[in-house]
């Protein structure tokens, strides 16, 4: 299974990362057909029985009615600009967040904003632009993908609904489809999931942020995004004005943005077969100092 997500997660990544003018050359079709293997043998499907076969036309019928055209992006885009899309607005444009990637992590910035903004003025002047267009493309890829999802999932479920019920249960699912109730049924059953009291609820509580929290260390962003300006391209006024916003010195500056984030990752796996000794040696020394600075 494991090997399964990281095929699935390398293959969407060639479909994410690549220009939409060239996202016909950056399909693989050999992962492609790799990563179907994958999955026909983790997920052994045995096929419908002739009974089954013979409910699925109603079940279609069914599935046609709850998760009409454009269902799916519908409750995406509701999600995205409800409270989850602004959530997730006031956290792209954190100044102190931005601050801390641009210099690559080495330091956690808590900053006012204003000092964090003036700082990013300095390195990365167009940070607030770049990342308000990043947002806007994500979510616009997000509910892309729930577009191009939306007719397999309605086929898998008009399925699972062939497998599940029996011919009277789905004569009597399509008899209140057919209600005026069942017909109110269908249009908002997608758009509730996508209701702020839901995610209202999921974001107040402390088990989403502890879950969430695990994701966020896990993750290590690497490369320089445009327009994020390098050390040596700064002004000595510039390094001093940095150094005084920031509170660090001018050789913790230079190093954290010449700093590889990509040789944390090095350092951590090389420290799972070494004992607590060997770690305090062979840890880079400039990350420790960054962790104390940062305390």
């Amino acid at each position: 299974m494991k090997k399964l997500m990281l095929a699935a997660a390398a293959f969407a990544g060639l479909a994410t990362t690549a220009p939409a003018a060239a996202q016909e050359e950056a399909f693989d079709e050999e992962a492609f057909v790799q990563m179907q293997a994958m999955l026909g043998e983790s997920f052994a499907l045995e096929p419908l029985t002739p009974e089954q076969e013979a409910r699925l036309p109603l079940a279609r019928e069914i599935m046609n009615t709850a998760m009409p055209e454009g269902a799916l992006r519908s409750a995406m885009e509701g999600m995205l600009g409800g409270v989850f899309g602004s959530l997730a607005q006031e956290a792209a444009i954190d100044p102190n967040s931005t601050l801390t990637a641009s210099l690559n992590y080495y330091f956690f910035f808590e900053l006012e904003p204003r000092k964090a903004e003036a700082a990013l003025a300095i390195i990365d002047p167009d940070w607030r632009a770049r990342e308000e267009a990043e947002q806007a493309a994500q979510m616009e890829m997000a509910a892309s993908m729930m577009e191009t999802m939306e007719p397999l999932v309605r086929d898998a479920i008009a399925e699972l609904y062939a497998i599940y019920f029996t011919d009277a249960q789905l004569a009597d699912i399509a008899e209140f489809y057919a209600t005026p109730t069942g017909q109110v049924f269908a249009s908002q059953s997608f758009a509730m999931s996508s209701d702020p009291r839901l995610f209202a609820r999921l974001l107040g509580s402390r088990e989403y942020w502890q879950a969430m929290g695990g994701l966020v260390e896990e993750a290590a962003p690497i490369g320089t995004p445009p327009g994020r300006r390098a050390f040596a391209d700064l002004s000595p006024e510039e390094r001093r004005r940095l150094a005084s916003l920031t509170g660090q010195s001018l050789e913790d500056l230079e190093y954290a943005m010449n700093f590889d984030p990509s040789t944390w990752e090095d350092a951590a796996v090389g420290a799972e077969a070494a004992v607590e000794g060997a770690l305090e040696d062979e840890w880079p020394t400039r990350p420790k100092r960054a962790a104390k600075a940062a305390e």
